[in-house]
């Protein structure tokens, strides 16, 4: 949430407040954003929809509302509920472009609105331990293999060229690491049933930095983390566990703290990979 402190002091979401909140989406982040609301107190959830049932808002109150439907929706819906005066929490990516998060971020300062991407990996223990291991050691290289389905929709950013905005959530944590980045080189493989996307490139004190992202239909899901340090020391990562992180990321919302990111610089990073992978501007 990248609004300034003092448009807080404007807004109508405080503590203490009851806040109407709406869901579109019916996915795994629509049905998980649903019972953190319903589980907080402040909160009363007033609809859930599926994308194909939004429409622009007519609420005469400010109300919260959830975006969780596929990534290509984002931008649109956003756009049109901050324009009809209320709130909004957007999954990531929350855009294509930085134009385009430039642009909701500023119609949201202009009118005094919550403007704020989850970015839920970056609560996570795990990324946690990861944060600490570095600051005990000075990394030398970060490799991080990502593996997941081919599903329809991302087919469907994959078949528009979008193969690097699939990797934001990935970005983002490496670059809460040891970002900023500087991309050195992009390699693209892709058929009609997979794809794979490696990205080399540099952090902010010279470690080398390794994605590798695989997708093909039926795949499961899993994120490999290995770091190595100066002296050669290997990060052991930690034991995953269930975690309540779209809980942590509506505390947040409600007490207006700020992404760890700035959204706007991993979206400026990957309009310039995007350029590396396919040769024009997205």
């Amino acid at each position: 949430m990248a609004i300034q402190e003092d448009h807080f002091m404007i807004m109508c979401i405080i503590r203490g407040s009851v806040v109407n909140c709406i869901v579109i989406g019916k996915g795994r982040a629509g049905s998980a954003r649903v019972r953190t609301i319903q589980e907080n107190r402040q909160c009363v959830l007033v609809r859930h929809v599926s994308g194909r049932d939004f429409h622009r808002p007519q609420e005469a109150n400010r109300s919260l509302y959830f975006i969780c439907t596929e990534n290509k929706k984002h931008y649109g819906m956003a756009k049109t509920i901050l324009e009809s005066g209320h709130h909004v929490v957007v999954e990531f990516p929350p855009c294509t472009t930085q134009e385009e998060w430039d642009f909701l971020e500023s119609l949201a300062i202009e009118r005094g609105l919550i403007l704020h991407c989850g970015l839920i990996g970056l609560y996570s223990r795990s990324h946690k331990h990861r944060k600490q291991w570095l600051e005990r050691h000075s990394a030398q290289e970060i490799c991080v293999d990502f593996s997941g389905g081919l599903y329809r929709w991302v087919q469907e950013e994959a078949d528009v060229h979008h193969i690097p905005q699939l990797s934001f959530g990935r970005i983002v944590a490496i670059w809460d690491l040891v970002g900023p980045l500087i991309a050195s080189e992009v390699q693209l493989e892709k058929n009609a049933h997979s794809y794979t996307f490696i990205l080399h490139a540099k952090g902010k004190n010279g470690e080398k930095v390794v994605l590798r992202e695989q997708r093909e239909k039926e795949r499961k899901r899993d994120t490999v983390w290995r770091m190595t340090g100066a002296k050669g020391e290997t990060y052991q990562p930690q034991k995953r566990i269930k975690e309540d992180l779209f809980g942590i990321d509506l505390d947040r919302v409600l007490q207006n703290i700020s992404s760890d990111v700035r959204i706007s610089d991993i979206l400026g990073f990957l309009d310039t990979v995007h350029v590396m992978t396919y040769g024009t501007e997205i």
